[in-house]
């Protein structure tokens, strides 16, 4: 199965340190970096509560939790600078239609396309699977043995 990168490691990993740099952003420095790693470790956690569920892979895990935290580090970063970005009236101008119009409009299917494009990159065929409400018995075996 392919799924290219956990999204709910990528989401957590951009969300939790931000919310947890912002909620301790006036706290001396030592506490707002250990507010930081606090965020850092729960992102952590709810990314690799992904793998024991036979949600993602390892490694997909990794990759979305890569990119959610160089999304927080750069929204951290530019919050730290002392010339922070600042948005213009055009962008929000721009931005507003989106926003009224995204509820009503249709999902892009950007999960296959990625899953298409991957399959004739790689040259195999692709592989149709069914979810099972269960995990697979013989996984969870191989695993605990691993264990």
């Amino acid at each position: 199965k392919f799924a290219g990168l956990s999204g709910h490691a990528m989401r957590a990993c951009a969300v939790y340190p931000v919310v947890f740099y912002l909620m301790f952003l006036k706290a001396r420095p030592v506490v707002r970096h250990v507010a930081l790693a606090v965020g850092v470790l729960l992102a952590g956690m709810i990314s690799l509560s992904r793998v024991p569920v036979f949600a993602h892979s390892m490694s997909e895990v990794l990759l979305g939790g890569a990119v959610g935290l160089a999304v927080a580090a750069a929204f951290i970063a530019t919050a730290r600078s002392e010339q922070p970005v600042v948005v213009g009236r055009i962008l929000v101008a721009l931005c507003v239609p989106l926003v009224v119009v995204m509820p009503f409009t249709k999902p892009v299917p950007a999960e296959q396309w990625v899953r298409e494009v991957a399959m004739h990159l790689s040259g195999n065929e692709p592989v149709q699977y069914k979810w099972k409400l269960e995990p697979d018995r013989k996984r969870v075996l191989h695993m605990r043995q691993a264990i």
